[in-house]
């Protein structure tokens, strides 16, 4: 579990160079599993209190955050 500060800048989904660290040891070890069946599941979520977001732009942020995550991971 990674909090978005630490891989993304505020607001927004691109990853941050000091966030690459992060994702490459997680696509170092998910090429490491020998299991055909294995899946992975990229969840991201935002503070419901967070005052600076509607629901909408929380999720269109946190589905652009994950998504950034699973096309560094590929």
């Amino acid at each position: 579990v990674y909090n978005a500060g630490h891989l993304f800048e505020a607001g927004s989904a691109v990853v941050m160079d000091s966030g690459r660290p992060h994702l490459g040891a997680i696509a170092t070890w998910l090429r490491g599993v020998k299991n055909d069946k294995a899946e992975v599941v990229v969840v991201a979520y935002s503070d419901p209190a967070d005052p600076d977001q509607t629901p909408g732009s929380a999720l269109e942020m946190t589905r652009k955050q994950a998504e950034a995550v699973v096309g560094y991971l590929k």
